[in-house]
């Protein structure tokens, strides 16, 4: 099983502020993991520099259930203003060589392997209780969660918010996320006309 196969695969979401609100635990399991990009960054920085250029370069994306392709490859890191930000979408970048019928170069998979070998080394891990809220910078910090198992009287319920800040950290212009943030609006507007029309 690949690393970005795992259900705990650390990812990151669509714009700059993410929160989860818990309505209601699972039975077990189901905790919330957070890692530091920017110190995974620094890692790669000191132990294999000779990889980042492949996560500087990244790979295309097949988002929206592979509907929509990225026109170009799209990195895991970026670096605007002098500050290191990432989007972090691997299983989507594994879909799109598959539809392309391509694989990822050495250079990417070797990056790929130790990014996942060292995302733990400073990962924070919370099991979120009803009512309990997290909140986390979506530029710099990559999430996941653990498996979990519900019961007849225990479904686990999380709420996703979205947040953009005022003054946000300024990201490449070919970072994935633009994608999926038009993708979003287009669905976002659809509803709305189509609860107009109702």
């Amino acid at each position: 099983m690949t690393a970005f196969a795992r259900g705990d695969a650390y990812h990151t979401d669509t714009d700059e502020i993410v929160g989860l609100m818990c309505v209601e635990r699972a039975e077990t399991g189901g905790e919330s993991v957070i890692t530091s990009a920017l110190a995974l960054h620094n890692d790669f920085v000191a132990h294999h520099p000779e990889l980042l250029d492949a996560l500087y370069e990244g790979y295309y994306q097949a988002i929206a259930q592979d509907e929509v392709m990225t026109a170009e490859k799209s990195p895991v890191f970026g670096y605007v203003d002098g500050r290191v930000s990432v989007y972090c979408q691997f299983r989507a970048m594994a879909l799109a060589a598959q539809k392309r019928g391509e694989e990822f170069s050495d250079d990417l998979k070797a990056a790929i392997d130790y990014f996942y070998e060292r995302a733990g080394a400073n990962e924070a891990e919370f099991l979120l209780e009803p009512g309990e809220m997290l909140l986390w910078n979506n530029r710099t910090q990559l999430h996941g969660r653990r498996g979990f198992e519900n019961s007849e009287t225990r479904k686990r319920l999380l709420l996703r918010l979205w947040l953009k800040p005022d003054n946000p950290i300024r990201i490449p212009p070919n970072f994935a996320e633009f994608t999926k943030q038009r993708l979003r609006h287009e669905d976002n507007k659809r509803f709305i006309e189509g609860s107009r029309a109702a």
